[in-house]
C-alpha cells in the first residue's frame, strides 16, 4: 500500500481537530471554562474590595489629618476647635484705624459647661435682690460714655450695648468692661491702644445679651441659650453665664466675667483658641475655659506669648 494508507483508513483518521473527544473530555472542559469564570469574579471583586478599602482609608486620613491641624493649630476654625453648632470657627482682625476688615470678624462659640437648670427662660426669672426681674426686650442699646485713648498709637475704638430689660446696672457693667480692657496685664501689652466711644465707627463691640439675643446675634452659630460668641464685630456676652459663670471658676464669678471679656475680645482682635500648654501651668485667655481647663489652672488675663 501507498504511504498514505488506503482512503478508508484515512477518512477514519481524519483530521486531528475532527476528531471526537476522548471519554471525559467534554466534561474536564465545561469544569475548566467553569473555573476560570469563577477565577475572573473573585479577581473582580478583589479589585473592587481594594478600591474601597483604598477610598475609605483615603477619607479617614483627610478627615484624621484635618482634625490634628485644628486641635495642633489652635487657629480659628478649629479650638483648634468646632463651634457648639459644629461649625469651624473664625476670629476677626481689626485695621490699625479701628475698622473690621470686611468679612473678618467671623464667629464663634464654645460647647461643654454647666448645663442650666431652673426655667426654661432663666433670663426672665433672675433678680439681683432688688425685685427687678428681666424682661429682656430683644433689642441692644448702646451704653452712654466714653474714654481717652489707652496706650501707644492709633486707637481701637469700641463700645459698650447692653440688650434692654436685662437686671443689670448698664452703666456698671460699661465701666467693668473698660476697667478689665484698660489694665496693663490685659490686651494692652501687647502695644494695643483702646478707645471706648458711644458713636460713630468701632473697631468691635462689647455686649450684653439675654439667651435669645444672644442665639439670634451669634446665629448660624448653634449657641443653644448658653455660650457666647464673637460675631460680626461684636463680642456677645450671654447673660446667663454673666450670672451663672462656669465650673472650671467655681463660685469666682469674678474672675470669670474678667475671663468672658477677654476671650471674646481677644477674637475681635484676632487672635484663635489655645490649648492647655502643660499640667499645672495657667491656661491660656483664649483656651475654651468656659468648656473646662483639663490639667491646667483657670486664668482671666492673656498670657505673655498671646499678644
Amino acid at each position: 500500500m501507498g504511504a498514505g494508507g488506503s482512503p478508508a483508513r484515512r477518512a477514519l483518521s481524519g483530521p486531528a481537530n475532527l476528531r471526537p473527544h476522548p471519554a471525559g473530555a467534554t466534561e474536564r472542559l465545561v469544569a475548566l471554562r467553569a473555573e476560570r469564570r469563577r477565577r475572573a469574579r473573585a479577581a473582580r471583586l478583589w479589585r473592587r474590595d481594594l478600591l474601597l478599602a483604598m477610598l475609605i482609608a483615603a477619607l479617614a486620613l483627610g478627615v484624621g489629618q484635618a482634625a490634628i491641624a485644628r486641635l495642633s493649630s489652635g487657629s480659628p476654625g478649629g479650638p483648634g476647635d468646632l463651634s457648639a453648632g459644629g461649625v469651624p470657627e473664625a476670629a476677626g482682625r481689626v485695621t490699625a484705624d479701628g475698622v473690621p476688615e470686611a468679612g473678618s470678624l467671623a464667629p464663634k462659640a464654645r460647647a461643654g459647661g454647666r448645663p442650666p437648670a431652673g426655667p426654661e427662660d432663666p433670663d426672665r426669672t433672675q433678680s439681683n435682690g432688688s425685685g427687678f426681674v428681666s424682661k429682656p426686650t430683644g433689642n441692644l442699646r448702646v451704653v452712654p460714655g466714653s474714654s481717652g485713648a489707652k496706650g501707644p498709637g492709633a486707637p481701637l475704638r469700641f463700645m459698650v450695648e447692653v440688650e434692654g430689660g436685662l437686671d443689670v446696672d448698664r452703666r456698671a457693667f460699661a465701666a467693668r468692661v473698660e476697667r478689665v480692657l484698660f489694665r496693663k496685664r490685659g490686651w494692652r501689652t501687647g502695644g494695643i491702644s483702646l478707645k471706648r466711644v458711644d458713636s460713630g465707627r468701632a473697631a468691635f463691640r462689647v455686649a450684653l445679651a439675654s439667651r435669645a439675643l444672644t442665639d439670634r446675634l451669634c446665629a448660624p452659630l448653634a449657641t443653644v441659650g448658653l455660650y457666647s460668641c464673637n460675631q460680626g464685630g461684636r463680642a456677645v456676652l450671654n447673660f446667663w453665664r454673666w450670672k451663672n459663670g462656669a465650673d472650671a471658676y467655681g463660685h469666682r464669678l469674678h474672675r470669670y466675667r474678667i475671663y468672658m471679656i477677654n476671650h471674646e475680645v481677644g477674637h475681635a482682635l484676632g487672635h484663635g483658641h489655645a490649648l492647655c500648654p502643660a499640667a499645672g501651668r495657667r491656661a491660656p485667655i483664649m483656651m475654651q475655659q468656659t468648656m473646662g481647663v483639663g490639667a491646667c489652672r483657670p486664668n482671666p488675663w492673656p498670657l505673655a506669648y498671646e499678644h
